[in-house]
């Protein structure tokens, strides 16, 4: 599933596009496609379905509106 940044509360938590039901994302992985973090990916801890995903560990760079 792809999606974007919408907010961005930290370098571990931020709010997507994305409309997956809630803990959809929990455990999984994401890979940044754009942005600072391109090529890197992260393990997910949790997502709610207003979009927000939290990491286990911080990204080493925060995350940016439109982010892929």
């Amino acid at each position: 599933i792809s999606g974007s940044v919408t907010t961005v509360n930290s370098v571990a938590t931020f709010g997507t596009d994305t409309t997956q039901p809630d803990g959809y994302f929990d455990y999984g992985v994401i890979t940044w496609l754009t942005g600072k973090n391109a090529g890197l990916s992260q393990d997910v801890k949790h997502s709610a379905s207003i979009g927000t995903i939290c990491l286990f560990m911080p990204m080493p760079f925060t995350p940016a509106l439109g982010d892929t």
